[in-house]
C-alpha cells in the first residue's frame, strides 16, 4: 500500500488542480465566504470568554466525497464505520491536546484496515489546509464551537495530521480583530486576496490566509464557520 505521506501529497496535488487558490496568489475568495458572516449574537460575545474552541472537520476522500459513503462495504466486512466529520478540542488547557487527534487517528486506521481487509483503496484527505476542508454542506463543512479567538491557535497544533506539516499561517481576521505574520510588512499584506481588504468583519467566520508549500509564496483562503446549532 503507498505511504500515507505520499497519498497525502497526492490529494494535495489534486486540490491543488482543483481549487484556484492554491499555489499562487488568490484574489477572489470562495462564492459564499461572505455570506457566511452573520449578524452579532450574546451568545458570540460570551464566547470570546471561553478558554475552549472546539473544531469540527470532515471526513472527506482525494474527490471530497465523504468517506462514510465506504460504510455499508465496512460495516458487512465487521470492520467499523466512518462517521461523516469529528470533532477536536483545544484551548489554553495543555492539557486539552492529549488526545485531540485520537478520532482522527481512528479514521486514519480504518483506511488502512480496509485496504488490508477488503483492498479497498480509501485516500483520505490530510495533510491539507483550512479550505480544504471546506464543503458545500453546512452540515459538513470545516467549522468551529466555542471561542473564535483560538481558531488558528489550534489549526496550528493540528499540523502534521488534520493540516499539513509545512503549514503557515500569513495572517488572520475575525470581525475587527486582525492578526499577520510577525514577519510581514505592510506592503506584503497589500498584496494579500481580495476577501482579505474587503472583509466586513460582521459575523462569527474566522478568515485565515494560510500556505503550505516550500517557498510559502501562495496564499490560500479559507473560511472557518460557525458551526450551526
Amino acid at each position: 500500500m503507498p505511504s500515507r505521506h505520499l497519498l497525502a501529497a497526492t490529494v494535495l496535488l489534486a486540490l491543488c488542480a482543483a481549487i484556484p487558490a492554491c499555489g499562487g496568489t488568490s484574489s477572489s475568495a470562495p462564492p459564499d465566504a461572505t455570506a457566511d458572516e452573520g449578524p452579532d449574537t450574546a451568545e458570540d460575545v460570551s464566547e470570546l470568554k471561553s478558554a475552549k474552541v472546539t473544531l469540527r472537520i470532515p471526513l472527506l476522500d482525494e474527490d471530497g466525497k465523504l468517506l462514510s459513503k465506504h460504510n455499508a462495504a465496512l460495516s458487512a466486512a465487521g470492520l467499523g464505520t466512518f462517521p461523516d466529520v469529528v470533532e477536536i478540542e483545544g484551548g489554553t488547557n495543555a492539557a486539552l491536546a492529549k488526545n485531540a487527534t485520537k478520532k482522527w487517528e481512528e479514521a486514519s486506521a480504518l483506511v488502512d484496515k480496509a485496504y488490508e481487509k477488503l483492498h479497498l483503496s480509501i485516500e483520505m484527505r490530510s495533510y491539507g489546509e483550512p479550505y480544504s476542508y471546506q464543503t458545500k454542506d453546512p452540515k459538513t463543512t470545516i467549522c468551529y464551537r466555542g471561542n473564535p479567538m483560538l481558531v488558528v491557535s489550534l489549526v496550528g497544533n493540528l499540523a502534521d495530521a488534520v493540516f499539513s506539516d509545512q503549514l503557515g499561517v500569513h495572517g488572520w481576521r475575525y470581525r475587527q480583530t486582525k492578526q499577520l505574520d510577525e514577519n510581514l510588512t505592510p506592503e506584503d499584506e497589500a498584496t494579500f486576496p481580495t476577501i482579505w481588504k474587503t472583509w466586513r468583519g460582521k459575523g462569527a467566520a474566522v478568515l485565515v490566509v494560510t500556505h503550505s508549500s516550500d517557498d510559502g509564496s501562495e496564499m490560500n483562503v479559507g473560511i472557518v464557520s460557525k458551526c450551526a446549532p
